[in-house]
Formats: structure tokens, C-alpha cells, sequence
């Protein structure tokens, strides 16, 4: 089965490729589905034309040095950012995950973004449990 990982941003995602090709030795199953492409790590700008049977969103920030919520939720609050998140969604042909670090509330700033197009998916993220 071919598995998607979605992220918010290319940092987050060459991250989440660093880590999987420092672990090849420690997880040779995931390092053999992601050299043979049935695992792709990509961000929410370049999913289109990509399909699989899991996909897993990505919606992870944390606290800077400052101990502030870093509420930059990259192409997502710009302009076209929920059609870039229907495309991230809809590339699942069985399932998809969301994985997420926040409680989605006033301290995030997600919520109360007045730029914030996608209102909705944050009332989703509310409902879901860490």
C-alpha cells in the first residue's frame, strides 16, 4: 500500500525525511516502502497528482524560544490555501490520519486568524483528541 505524509510546510517535511533516512537501519520496512516510492513525504503546495491508499496529515507546530505558539500555518492561511488543503484530502483512496500537536483554542491563534479561510478544518482539529 502506498502511504502519503502531508505537511504544513517544506521544513516540517524535509524533517520528516531526514529522520526516516537516519532510521533506514533501525526501520527497514519504512526505509524500503519510502526508497520504492510507496512513501511520500510532501508539503500542502506539492501533493497534487499524487494518490495513495493512506494519507497522513501533518498538523504539528510547537512553541518557539520564546515560549510563543508559532501560529504560522504556511500556505494554509494564504490566498487558495483551503483549495490546497481540499487537494491534500482528497488523495486518499481508504483512509486518512490527522496527526496534530495543539489544541486548536485563542492561544494557538488559528481560530481567531480574521484571514483564516478555513474555519472549518480548524472546528474539525478542535473536535480531534491529541
Amino acid at each position: 500500500k502506498k502511504i502519503i505524509v502531508v505537511t504544513f510546510g517544506t521544513k516540517q517535511s524535509s524533517y520528516i525525511e531526514q529522520i526516516i533516512q537516519k532510521s533506514s537501519l533501525d526501520q527497514p520496512l519504512i526505509n524500503q516502502k519510502y526508497t520504492s516510492g510507496d512513501l511520500i513525504i510532501s508539503n500542502l503546495e506539492n501533493v497534487q497528482g499524487n494518490e495513495s491508499d493512506l494519507v497522513i496529515l501533518s498538523v504539528t507546530y510547537g512553541k518557539d524560544q520564546s515560549n510563543n505558539f508559532k501560529n504560522n500555518f504556511g500556505p494554509l492561511l494564504m490566498y487558495g490555501g483551503i483549495n490546497r488543503l481540499n487537494v491534500a484530502i482528497t488523495r486518499a483512496k481508504d483512509k486518512m490520519i490527522v496527526v496534530k500537536s495543539f489544541m486548536v483554542n485563542s492561544s494557538t491563534g488559528f481560530v481567531n486568524c480574521s484571514t483564516n479561510p478555513s474555519k472549518p478544518f480548524a472546528s474539525d482539529l478542535e473536535t480531534l483528541s491529541i
